[in-house]
């Protein structure tokens, strides 16, 4: 039985696909997955799907950060704060927030900083650190996946909120549309869900192929399609109440990360060694001696010019919505 037979989507469970850039597959070989374009909702998936349970890449270590790249972090985090802000007319002192798939806290903790009520929800304890932030922060840690248990611990203490933020989550997900079901259960009546996954079908992913920095075949369960997660929200009861068309915290970073794979054939050197504080030797031997990933600053140029065209195209790398009930 071929992997597209023995799969269904994560998000319509439809056994109809057909493989994406087949010939591509065999460039970018980290991963023995492929990618299958669901015939039925229009978004693709890994086959074979992760395991929820198999070791994944959501450590993050960035000890040998620059403190321009910590800078760089935090602008990025701020960007967060300003798009909440500017869809919510109510101060952050009075606002409730659930950050789900917290990772390491940072951004839970820079929106407690403006202070928002924050809850963040993990699976693991990241990092050591976490709970003496909680303790110092109006900041509260779940230590577990968003499932149909902790939902229920949260509404068993009457807790609703008026943001919930999933950034770059939701592709984690083996259930996606349970996923969206809990987090509108959560939902104040007039609270948001902010929702960005990597946009599958973007120009960005046209060009990268399976050398998509966002691809993470062996991590993402779903990648979604503008139509694919339009349908998804509406069966849910929710809709959009606003499309950001470009964010600097993925795009620029995307396209930089992206060029480099398609040219040097490594996968996402960069991200792992400077998020994930990996040796690049130790991820590829053979890329990390080339001239291309030596000097990755080449990339700049190429990348500049992406990012402009996209933005004037109004195609950016990533799916970014607020939602609210319908």
């Amino acid at each position: 039985m071929s992997v597209a037979e023995s799969t269904s989507c994560p998000v319509c469970h439809s056994s109809k696909s057909h493989q994406w850039k087949p010939h591509d597959q065999e460039v970018f070989t980290a991963s023995k997955r492929s990618i299958q374009i669901c015939e039925s909702c229009g978004n693709a998936y890994s086959a074979p799907l992760p395991s929820y349970d198999e070791p994944g890449l959501s450590k993050d270590d960035l000890s040998s950060s620059s403190s321009f790249e910590q800078r760089l972090l935090d602008s990025f985090l701020e960007d967060r704060i300003k798009t909440i802000k500017r869809n919510r007319a109510k101060p952050p002192e009075s606002e409730s927030l659930l950050d789900i798939g917290a990772g390491s806290g940072a951004f839970a903790r820079k929106a407690a900083q403006h202070g928002y009520e924050v809850t963040a929800i993990e699976p693991e304890l990241l990092t050591k650190n976490n709970t003496a932030h909680a303790e110092s922060l109006n900041l509260s840690w779940i230590h577990s996946y968003f499932d149909e248990e902790a939902v229920a611990k949260l509404q068993s203490k009457n807790q609703s909120f008026d943001c919930i933020t999933l950034w770059h989550v939701l592709e984690h997900f083996p259930d996606p549309s349970s996923a969206i079901e809990q987090a509108r259960r959560l939902l104040s009546p007039n609270g948001n869900i902010i929702v960005c996954v990597p946009r599958f079908g973007s120009k960005q992913a046209e060009f990268g192929g399976y050398g998509w920095t966002y691809l993470d075949r062996d991590h993402h369960f779903t990648q979604f399609s503008d139509k694919g997660l339009k349908q998804l929200i509406a069966n849910k009861g929710l809709k959009i109440d606003k499309e950001i068309s470009y964010s600097k915290e993925y795009d620029i970073f995307g396209w930089f990360q992206t060029w480099l794979n398609k040219k040097s054939r490594s996968e996402n050197l960069l991200y792992l060694s400077k998020k994930k504080n990996i040796p690049t030797e130790q991820i590829d031997p053979r890329a990390a001696k080339t001239f291309l990933i030596r000097n990755s600053w080449i990339a700049l140029f190429p990348a500049a010019w992406h990012v402009i065209t996209s933005w004037v195209r109004r195609d950016p790398c990533c799916i970014y919505w607020i939602l609210k009930k319908a």
